[in-house]
């Protein structure tokens, strides 16, 4: 991707364009092909992979889709939510490209770190308001695994005051 983006500066002559692209879908890719284990820890690392470009050259940005693809679409590898799609995507061009950084707010919520306390893992992220992660309803979509690698479905939940963090916990993972 840094090298399309290079390549794409270099025909169109501006050397510091905006590039914004889409954080891959979730989606069960692993019909006939691969265990759904292994699919959604492939599609994990390229998620991570697609966030690390914006720490590889300078403006561009991820819009996250995670949250915005409906449970009932997981087989679909273009979900419905166009709308909300475009809205993030205006909204970062006019936050970084058109001068609105005052008036107008981009939650670019990113990992930072992780931490193991008492069998349970805590993520901390940047990128996220004084009024920290917001969420609507539950917290779903982790999984855990221990030292055996053996993944599980994990809840995660916010505990205040820490608004920069959520905590991962199954208990089939000490």
């Amino acid at each position: 991707m840094v090298s399309l983006i290079k390549f794409w500066r270099i025909l169109w002559a501006n050397h510091n364009m905006p590039f914004f692209y889409l954080e891959i879908a979730p989606y069960n890719c692993a019909a006939n092909r691969l265990d759904l284990t292994e699919a959604q820890i492939n599609a994990a690392l390229l998620r991570e992979k697609q966030a690390h470009v914006m720490k590889m050259i300078n403006n561009v940005g991820m819009v996250c889709t995670n949250d915005l693809v409906f449970p009932f679409e997981c087989e679909e590898i273009h979900p419905s939510n166009k709308v909300e799609v475009a809205k993030r995507f205006s909204y970062w061009a006019l936050h970084n490209t058109y001068g609105f950084s005052d008036a107008l707010s981009v939650i670019r919520l990113q990992y930072m770190s992780m931490k193991v306390e008492n069998g349970r893992a805590i993520l901390s992220f940047t990128g996220v308001d004084e009024e920290g992660i917001t969420i609507k309803g539950d917290i779903s979509g982790f999984e855990i695994a221990g030292s055996d690698h053996v993944f599980y479905l994990a809840k995660a939940i916010k505990e205040f005051p820490k608004v920069t963090e959520l905590i991962v916990f199954s208990d089939k993972v000490t």
